[in-house]
């Protein structure tokens, strides 16, 4: 599995685009939100409205931190 990279960019909604595909942390349910700490696309189940974070920076940890370290370039 190759490394996961890390790229500080807009969030998609900011730049009038929509989301869409696969959360990017269970990969089972619709994407339809964009954290706007990581920019990772998540389901309703993965995003904490209140914050507009992922579960997973919500819950203090590193996007993609279950798939290993990030790759800062």
């Amino acid at each position: 599995m190759l490394p996961r990279c890390r790229i500080d960019t807009p969030s998609v909604r900011s730049l009038g685009m929509s989301v869409s595909g696969l959360c990017q942390i269970c990969e089972s349910q619709t994407a339809s939100h964009d954290c706007t700490r990581c920019g990772m696309l998540v389901c309703d189940d993965h995003f904490r409205e209140a914050s507009g974070l992922c579960a997973q920076c919500a819950s203090g940890g590193s996007p993609g931190e279950s798939d290993g370290p990030i790759q800062e370039f």
